[in-house]
C-alpha cells in the first residue's frame, strides 16, 4: 500500500513500520509484565522496612525472595529544593547571603567564575554538614554499614 490508512503519510523507510509496532506493542507488554510481577510479589509476600534516621534521611531495607536492596535517602533544602542547600554554602564560603534561587545562584557563580563541584570542594567537612544535612547523614550511615 506504501503509507498509513489512518493518517495518509507516506513510508519513509523499513524501520518505520517497525517502529509503529513496537509503540503499538509496548504497552501490553508492560501490562502483562505488570500483572506477572503483581501476581510474584503477592505470593512472595516482600518486607518493607524504613528506618526515620532524621528528618533528613531514610535507610529503608526491601527484601523478597531471595533478593534484597537498601536504599538511603537524602532530604535535601530546608523547606523547599536544594538550592537553599547551596546558597546555604555560599554563604558559609563567602559570607554573602544570596536568594535560593537557580537565576541568584548561577548569576552569583559566573560572577565568581566557579561551578557547584568548586563549592563542595573548597568548603571543610563542618560546612557541608551544616547546608547538606540529609546528604551527609547519608553518607555517614552508608559509612557505618
Amino acid at each position: 500500500m506504501g503509507g498509513y490508512v489512518e493518517t495518509g503519510g507516506k513510508l519513509k523507510g523499513t524501520s518505520e513500520l517497525v517502529s509503529f509496532l513496537n509503540d503499538a506493542l509496548k504497552p501490553k507488554l508492560y501490562y502483562a509484565y505488570d500483572r506477572y510481577a503483581d501476581a510474584y510479589l503477592r505470593r512472595v509476600k516482600p518486607e518493607l522496612r524504613v528506618k526515620h534516621s532524621s528528618k533528613h534521611c531514610y535507610h529503608c531495607y526491601f527484601k523478597t525472595g531471595g533478593k534484597q536492596a537498601r536504599v538511603y535517602m537524602a532530604i535535601s533544602g530546608g523547606t523547599t529544593n536544594i538550592e537553599e542547600d547551596i546558597a546555604c554554602l555560599i554563604t558559609e564560603l563567602f559570607g554573602e547571603k544570596l536568594d535560593p534561587s537557580k537565576a541568584e545562584i548561577r548569576r552569583f557563580l559566573k560572577e565568581k567564575g566557579l561551578r557547584i563541584e568548586d563549592l563542595i570542594k573548597q568548603a571543610t567537612k563542618e560546612q557541608l554538614k551544616r547546608c547538606f544535612l540529609g546528604v551527609t547523614e547519608a553518607i555517614e550511615q552508608l559509612e557505618q554499614s
